[in-house]
């Protein structure tokens, strides 16, 4: 008989691995249980909603309809408080670009911008993964090709620009 082992850090592994599992076999609502589970357990967690971001997005990916709004909302407001998190913001930013969620563009711009400057190969795999027919199609492109209409890129870039 196998035994389990009663590591916390051994545990949040195995839950994760179910949930990647839920959403490798395409099993949204397994992927969605699993995930609100995780959250009730380990809400502070840094690595928790790094990770629950991360499958929210991929399980957004194969399914849309799978809006939770409970996860969504948690995800969103640690990314708000959380904002040089690359890790966090980058999926977080995936769903903003994904979905119609309300959030106005000019905010989707800056989080793409910032992403962009802190972390833009993963931003660049991020912005791969979207399909086609995502909701915010016009920022996708501009960040795709580091043209986004942040007045705050701008002045960073002029900025820089005059220091060098």
């Amino acid at each position: 008989m196998k035994q389990s082992s009663s590591c916390p850090k051994h545990l949040l592994f195995n839950k994760l691995n179910n949930i990647l599992e839920a959403i490798e076999e395409k099993n949204g609502d397994k992927a969605i249980a699993l995930m609100t589970s995780l959250k009730e357990e380990a809400s502070d967690d840094e690595s928790v909603y790094e990770h629950i971001a991360s499958c929210m997005f991929k399980t957004l990916l194969f399914d849309r309809t799978k809006r939770n709004l409970d996860l969504l909302t948690y995800i969103f407001n640690k990314a708000n408080d959380d904002f040089f998190n690359v890790e966090l913001c980058i999926p977080v930013l995936g769903i903003l670009l994904l979905l119609k969620t309300g959030t106005d563009d000019k905010y989707i711009e800056k989080i793409g911008e910032r992403m962009s400057n802190m972390d833009n190969k993963s931003l660049q795999e991020m912005l791969k993964e979207l399909p086609k027919d995502s909701y915010n199609k016009k920022i996708i492109k501009r960040l795709i090709n580091g043209r986004c209409n942040c007045k705050w890129s701008r002045f960073i870039y002029w900025s820089i620009k005059r220091c060098s």
